[in-house]
């Protein structure tokens, strides 16, 4: 009976230092488990091009981490085409100008479970603006961008928004921020010609 008792004794004495080892964990500084989402975006922005109006186009997105920081790609394009420089000798019509580029995109949510709450993020990266035009390519009906001066760029471009959560796995944003474009070297435009605040106007899809 004695060697029952003292059996039954180191058992549990044994289950309980086990329980409190499992309660007591080595403290770290990241001790806290990360939570993977996701999502991404169509995003349209209005802005000034050479001192006129001008329409971006584009998609972003990448992981979320938390529900709160998303680390992804992003990138748009010169949806309208602004007259360029210099008349193309083969017919009246004036050059065109296009742009486009991309780069790492981060986002952070504020109080993402609420209704309507505040998003900022930052993309940054490169890209390239070209002065040129379509041409019709011999004995065919096909036509070819042929390209006067073109030059690369970096840019910054920071945005404030308000998001509207609509539902679980759709939310629309809107805001405002500014384009900085630094680094082109190309006849007729200027680095400040490109540079312009934006108002934008996003779509976003995924789980958040």
């Amino acid at each position: 009976m004695k060697k029952i008792f003292l059996l039954a004794l180191v058992m549990m004495s044994m289950q309980s230092f086990a329980q409190d080892k499992k309660k007591t964990k080595d403290e770290t500084f990241f001790s806290k488990e990360i939570e993977s989402t996701g999502y991404g975006a169509i995003t349209t922005q209005y802005s000034e091009f050479n001192g006129r109006g001008a329409i971006f186009m584009g998609l972003y997105g990448g992981w979320m981490i938390n529900h709160r920081l998303m680390i992804g790609l992003g990138g748009g394009g010169l949806m309208n085409r602004p007259d360029g420089f210099n008349k193309v000798g083969e017919h009246d019509g004036s050059n065109e100008i296009q742009m486009g580029y991309g780069g790492l995109m981060v986002e952070y949510t504020f109080a993402s479970t609420k209704k309507i709450h505040l998003t900022t993020s930052a993309l940054i990266g490169g890209g390239g603006v070209s002065n040129g035009h379509y041409s019709p390519v011999s004995n065919t009906q096909a036509t070819q961008w042929r390209i006067i001066d073109d030059s690369g760029f970096y840019i910054f471009q920071p945005t404030l928004n308000i998001e509207m959560n609509m539902t679980n796995w759709f939310r629309i944003a809107a805001g405002g921020g500014y384009r900085y474009v630094t680094g082109a070297e190309i006849a007729g435009l200027t680095n400040g010609q490109m540079s312009a605040p934006t108002a934008s106007l996003s779509l976003k899809f995924g789980l958040f």
